[in-house]
C-alpha cells in the first residue's frame, strides 16, 4: 500500500483531474476514510483531500456571507447545547459544515469576543510569546481574554507588514507555521470515547460489587466448613468395636 510522503506532497491549485479522482474515492469509500482516500489523489495528503471536499466540492455546500436566519439557528445551537458537537449543529444549518459553524460561533457570535481596538499590552504580550513558542494561537488567544485565535493571528501579521511598509526593524523570528491535521467529527468521537468509558466503569463497579457479594457468600461457607472441623475434632475416634 503507497502512502504520501511530505516530499512527495503537491501544494497549490488542484486539477480538474484529481477533483475527479477525489470524488471517485468519496463514492468509492465515503466521507470518513481519508487516508484511503488520498491514497486514490497522488501526490494530495488526507488533510488536503479533507480540505478541498468539504470547502470546495461537496454537494449543496454553502459558501459566503452568513445569513441572519443562519446566525440565529447558530446562536440557538450555542445556548440549548453549548458551544460543542458542530458537526451536529451543521446539520441545522443546510449548506453549512461544522468548521463553518465553529468558525462564525467563535470569531463573530460569540458574546465574549473582545472586538474592539488592541491595546499595546495586547500587542506585546503577542510577540513575546511569538518569539517563546512560535505560531501557536490557540496558546497565545488562552493568555489574551476575549480575543480569538483568528484575531490574534492577523492582527500579528498585519503589524509585521505595517512594520516592514514603515522600514522598520523586525527582531521577532517568523517560524513556519505547520498545519495541524485535524479530522471532523473529533469532539462526537471524544464524547463518544468518554461515553465508552463512562459504561465500562459501570460495568466495572457492577463486577465488583458481585465479586464482594460472591466473596462474602464464599467467607460464609468456608466458615461453617471450619466449624464442621472444629466439631469433627472435638468427636472421640470412631472404633469398629464401638457397634454391635
Amino acid at each position: 500500500m503507497s502512502k504520501n510522503t511530505t516530499k512527495e506532497l503537491k501544494h497549490g491549485k488542484w486539477s480538474e483531474d484529481e477533483d475527479e479522482l477525489l470524488r471517485a474515492a468519496i463514492n468509492e469509500y465515503g466521507e470518513k476514510q481519508w487516508r484511503l482516500i488520498a491514497e486514490k489523489v497522488k501526490g494530495r495528503s488526507p488533510i488536503q483531500c479533507l480540505h478541498r471536499w468539504s470547502k470546495i466540492l461537496k454537494p449543496g455546500l454553502v459558501k459566503g456571507p452568513w445569513s441572519a436566519h443562519e446566525d440565529l439557528l447558530l446562536k440557538q445551537w450555542a445556548e440549548n447545547q453549548g458551544p460543542q458537537k458542530w458537526s451536529l449543529c451543521a446539520k441545522n444549518i443546510s449548506g453549512r459544515s461544522g468548521k463553518q459553524c465553529r468558525e462564525r460561533w467563535f470569531n463573530i457570535l460569540n458574546p465574549d469576543v473582545k472586538k474592539g481596538e488592541w491595546k499595546p499590552e495586547e500587542d506585546a504580550l503577542i510577540f513575546q510569546m511569538f518569539q517563546t513558542c512560535g505560531p501557536k494561537w490557540t496558546m497565545i488567544a488562552g493568555c489574551l481574554e476575549g480575543r480569538t485565535e483568528n484575531s490574534i493571528k492577523n492582527r500579528f501579521y498585519s503589524t509585521i507588514r505595517k512594520m516592514k511598509a514603515q522600514g522598520q526593524e523586525i527582531t521577532t523570528e517568523l517560524k513556519q507555521e505547520i498545519p495541524e491535521e485535524k479530522f471532523p467529527d473529533s469532539e462526537e468521537k471524544m464524547s463518544t470515547l468518554i461515553s465508552q468509558i463512562q459504561h465500562f466503569q459501570v460495568l466495572l463497579d457492577t463486577t465488583r460489587t458481585q465479586i464482594l457479594q460472591l466473596e462474602g457468600s464464599m467467607d460464609t461457607k468456608i466458615e461453617g466448613l471450619e466449624e464442621l472441623k472444629v466439631f469433627q475434632n472435638g468427636l472421640p475416634p470412631i472404633k469398629p468395636k464401638n457397634f454391635k
